[in-house]
């Protein structure tokens, strides 16, 4: 399905203020700018009253998307367009966290002209990919601009042993369990377990293990590693989580196979942008 052409307005439903920008985003586009805009439906309910076009992020990709709110949001409007559409994202922050955000929303609505004119530089993310691999066998799990959790269910721990290309050795980790986070991931889930913050124009992984019993250091190699975690022992079904916002169950004796994909997803910034390693 190719992207659809008009812009798309996307914000966190909950936060009154993250609406009233995403209203004002969309009266300046379809109003002053005579740009076709619409707000997504979960925003429906927010707007009784107010004469304007909606659509379904969750089946149109918009040619370009305005997302309001913070990290959270941006990340769940990205796993929503899913990663076959090139969708511009003009993120604007609304919110405490927002590491992937560069303007705040009165510059957000400000450079709206200049969004739609595409007088800005294309910052592509890079995206890891998982899949799930049992004998030759291995099933494509998802993407992620952040990070891939693989962690313990409840109370257990578990045990990994971790396989990557080029080292000599493997790393067996016993605990809580791993993330694995971009440069730009390395700033969430990664940092809070005590990882490293990674440039984000490097070309590289972070392995940050969670609450090690053993002490294991994190560890940052390079963006071509091919990564096997392979779920030697768990007291019970290990969660595997992209990004926070997808789950999935998985049982001891499987291979989580992580490494960079081909798919990126693309940021409109308005400063000067260095891109990362490849």
């Amino acid at each position: 399905m190719a992207a659809n052409q008009f812009i798309g307005i996307y914000a966190r439903p909950d936060n009154p203020r993250a609406v009233n920008v995403a209203l004002k985003a969309y009266e300046l586009l379809s109003g002053v700018y005579g740009v076709e805009a619409r707000i997504d439906r979960s925003l429906s309910h927010m707007v009784l009253g107010e004469e304007v076009k909606f659509f379904d992020l969750k089946l149109e990709a918009p040619r370009k998307l305005i997302v309001v709110g913070g990290d959270g949001t941006l990340l769940r409007a990205i796993s929503l367009i899913g990663y076959t559409h090139n969708v511009v994202i003009h993120p604007i922050k609304v919110g405490r966290r927002g590491f992937l955000f560069e303007l705040d929303a009165e510059e957000g609505i400000r450079k709206l002209k200049e969004f739609i004119e595409d007088k800005y530089v294309l910052e592509p993310l890079r995206c890891l990919q998982a899949h799930l691999c049992e004998e030759e066998f291995c099933k494509l799990l998802g993407y992620s601009v952040n990070d891939i959790a693989i962690l313990a269910l409840g109370s257990k721990t578990i045990t990994l042993n971790v396989r990557l290309t080029g080292f000599p050795n493997n790393i067996l980790l016993e605990g809580d369990g791993l993330i694995l986070a971009t440069p730009v991931g390395s700033t969430a889930y990664s940092l809070s377990a005590g990882g490293p913050i990674v440039d984000k124009r490097l070309n590289a992984i972070v392995l940050t293990p969670v609450n090690p019993i053993a002490k294991q250091p994190p560890l940052v190699v390079h963006g071509s590693t091919r990564i096997d975690v392979f779920i030697e022992r768990c007291g019970s079904i290990v969660r595997v989580i992209l990004d926070g916002q997808r789950m999935f169950r998985v049982p001891a004796k499987r291979i989580v196979r992580v490494e960079y994909s081909d798919k990126r997803v693309y940021v409109a910034r308005y400063h000067s942008v260095q891109g990362g390693g490849k």
